[in-house]
């Protein structure tokens, strides 16, 4: 598994590097439709995990230099800002694939690009800047030591699946590499990181992790200016089974979440759970399988032999596992009252299936 993982991000770089060469650009469907998920934490029971919290509410940009040393993409620039393409990437289990559906993307970024070309003018740098070190799939430092988490996605942890995937892909787009940053209203996270969207040339890169399947769209107010293009971009990655979306065919389950507890879901923590019924005709050995919300919060299985039919609960608070229960152990609310989506995977990262409210 790891080493057809190793392959095909291979795969998946030689084709981003030949795509940017070539100036090639992506050919999306314009007529597929998308629903509209908000993944965005705006209920009061939890905190956000991943850092991403109210700063202040001033626009800014500011461009960074460009250099290039090692592996790296080319971007054919025009002057100025620069106008760097890329094709698709080829398909398989952990690499972008040629879809059959998607949304517009030549119209929405060339839509993102305008709106910070047109501010452009406007900004001045201190110094020339560069990427210098890629943390993993959301975060990079600048060659002046600052650190800058990607908003609107979430990439997996150290140690999760598709971890180093997503942090390599990162680094073959911006390491090395001028970036521009553009600010929505938050300035840092609670880690001291600014929060950014980053542009490599005429590339989006948060856009482009999403349309990869290298994250999952993580949206929290007021930060929600490209909300709904990076809902489109993830959709197309979920619907051709792209990185992180790749299904595993080892079950057939049906989720249900009870997210909203009886009375204070800070104290009632076990009256919020999930449900997975085993719809399928075989018994599954769900060890090391995981389920996770839309932040970083996740639970993994012990061993347990699931029978068809059978449902399982899984509780936010603590208990003693048995009898098709299990208990999280969480000392906080789980699952957001208004908007969440949980993931459950097998043990080796795939995905079993997705629930969204």
């Amino acid at each position: 598994m790891i080493i057809l993982k190793k392959i095909l991000l291979f795969i998946l770089i030689i084709f981003i590097s030949l795509s940017y060469s070539c100036g090639l650009y992506y050919d999306y469907d314009d007529t597929a439709t998308y629903d509209t998920y908000n993944y965005s934490h705006t209920d009061a029971d939890n905190e956000v995990i991943d850092g991403s919290t109210i700063g202040n509410a001033d626009n800014e940009k500011i461009s960074v230099n460009n250099a290039g040393a090692g592996d790296k993409i080319t971007m054919k620039t025009d002057s100025g800002t620069g106008n760097g393409s890329s094709t698709e990437a080829g398909s398989g289990n952990n690499a972008g694939a040629t879809g059959t559906e998607g949304t517009d993307i030549n119209g929405i970024t060339s839509g993102l690009r305008d709106g910070v070309n047109d501010e452009l003018d406007a900004v001045s740098s201190d110094s020339a800047l560069i990427v210098k070190e890629v943390i993993d799939g959301d975060t990079i430092i600048l060659s002046d030591g600052r650190r800058v988490r990607l908003i609107g996605i979430n990439t997996p942890e150290h140690g999760m699946y598709f971890y180093e995937e997503a942090k390599e892909a990162l680094e073959i787009i911006v390491l090395g590499e001028k970036v521009l940053l553009e600010k929505d209203v938050s300035e840092r996270d609670q880690y001291g990181r600014l929060l950014r969207y980053v542009y490599m040339g005429d590339l989006f890169v948060n856009l482009e992790m999403l349309k990869r399947g290298f994250a999952n769209v993580y949206t929290y107010p007021p930060d929600v200016k490209y909300m709904n293009e990076f809902l489109e971009a993830e959709r197309y990655a979920r619907e051709n089974n792209l990185g992180l979306w790749l299904k595993s065919d080892s079950a057939s389950v049906e989720i249900y979440i009870n997210y909203d507890a009886p009375g204070n879901d800070n104290i009632n923590l076990n009256g919020e759970y999930v449900m997975i019924r085993n719809t399928g005709k075989e018994i599954i050995d769900i060890y090391g399988w995981t389920i996770k919300d839309s932040a970083t919060s996740i639970y993994k299985f012990g061993r347990y032999l699931f029978k068809p039919g059978e449902i399982i609960y899984l509780f936010t608070g603590s208990g003693k596992d048995g009898e098709g229960k299990f208990y999280w152990g969480s000392p906080k609310p789980v699952w957001n009252n208004k908007h969440d989506t949980l993931y459950l995977r097998d043990r080796d990262g795939l995905l079993v299936e997705i629930y969204d409210y």
